[in-house]
């Protein structure tokens, strides 16, 4: 296992978890925010700098665990266990036991490049429940499974993403090998 590949996921997760809490609270943050409001758009009122804000956190949501779902795939696919399958990818639970009209017999079920996005996802998916019941601890935060949700769109887009890139290196690099 490469310490460079983990220890950006390992370090995200931990900042994710660090604003879990009170540090993450609206109170806290509209101090950095509300005076950006202010520059920008100086003629919104209170209230409309507000129901932006609402809204920035959301996006903020998205886009920190799309990192992190970037992360957790990077580190996957620098795993050997995950890139390069394990030493039980022959096993039945695994694998194909009779021949099917896409793929031949012992072909595994589960592709590696879709079990890297699904333990990338589950370990974004652990992230945002242990993110949410961290805040349901903590009385200046409020606790949401809608959160959750927009947190798990933005790992699956980017780990969709991800997938797509790889899919479309991995013939050109083939290319580049055979010739």
């Amino acid at each position: 296992m490469a310490l460079s590949a983990y220890a950006p996921l390992v370090l995200w997760i931990a900042l994710i978890l660090f604003f879990s809490g009170s540090r993450g609270s609206v109170a806290e943050t509209s101090g950095f925010f509300r005076p950006m409001f202010e520059f920008f758009f100086p003629s919104l009122s209170p209230e409309e700098i507000l129901f932006y804000y609402v809204y920035v956190r959301k996006f903020l949501h998205f886009t920190v665990y799309a990192i992190l779902g970037f992360l957790a795939f990077r580190a996957c696919v620098s795993s050997p266990h995950v890139s390069k399958g394990s030493r039980h990818d022959d096993a039945p639970s695994l694998t194909a036991s009779t021949p099917r009209g896409d793929a031949p017999a012992g072909a595994p079920v589960v592709g590696l490049q879709t079990r890297t996005m699904l333990i990338a996802l589950v370990i974004s998916l652990a992230v945002a429940l242990t993110d949410e019941y961290i805040q349901s601890l903590d009385p200046s935060r409020t606790s949401s499974l809608y959160d959750v949700a927009i947190d798990m769109a933005g790992a699956a887009s980017m780990t969709f993403f991800m997938c797509i890139l790889e899919s479309r290196q991995k013939p050109q690099a083939a290319v580049k090998t055979s010739q």
